[in-house]
């Protein structure tokens, strides 16, 4: 199992994982790599409200779906038009075909206010700016 965010270029398959996204924009989550070997799959945002409720690529529940979107092959759960109420911790369970839970790993987003990307051409590396 990982638990992944990939948010301009950044990228880290770590469980309690920090990731940041800028107001209004776009993040992609990487739940897991493939959804297809997990029967079943719940995303929780601060351990209480299920945003995402998944069972054998179906999805059950989705809180956000008017700006959200799963792609079930590579595992990534995308939510656009990002706000402050998105911050928060993010927890994936999943489990296997008896229902019992089989791996919990967590993620905290935070929410900030527009970023921008400096890219330094002779030392070819790019930093991350948000107000």
């Amino acid at each position: 199992l990982s638990f992944a965010c990939s948010i301009f270029s950044f990228s880290a398959k770590l469980d309690g994982a920090q990731c940041y996204g800028a107001l209004g924009g776009t993040v992609d989550i990487q739940l897991m790599d493939s959804t297809s070997e997990i029967p079943r799959y719940h995303l929780l945002k601060d351990s209480l409200k299920i945003l995402l409720s998944v069972r054998d690529n179906t999805v059950l529940y989705n809180t956000i779906a008017h700006r959200s979107l799963l792609f079930p092959s590579n595992g990534t759960f995308r939510i656009n038009n990002l706000s402050r109420n998105d911050s928060g911790d993010y927890t994936l369970e999943t489990f296997d075909s008896n229902g019992r839970s089989s791996g919990v790993r967590t993620l905290k987003l935070f929410i900030q206010g527009k970023c921008w990307e400096i890219y330094v051409f002779p030392l070819r590396y790019s930093t991350m700016y948000c107000k």
